[in-house]
């Protein structure tokens, strides 16, 4: 993988963090030539609380 290919994803990486809502925990991207998929995942305090779980958002701030 090349540097500029690193740098771009990180890029990438910092714009969902400030884009995605505070429940959002995990962003996964799959693309082949045919497509892109993105799935997240999002977990809500009250989820949490209820399953009796702690979890960090994708800023790594608690969701609380």
């Amino acid at each position: 993988m090349t540097q500029n290919l690193i740098n771009k994803l990180k890029e990438v990486k910092a714009l969902l963090e400030e884009e995605m809502p505070k429940e959002c925990t995990s962003v996964t991207v799959f693309f082949n030539y045919q497509s892109i998929d993105i799935n997240t995942s999002n977990r809500t305090a009250e989820d949490l609380e209820k399953d009796d779980v702690t979890m960090r958002n994708l800023k790594g701030e608690w969701i609380h």
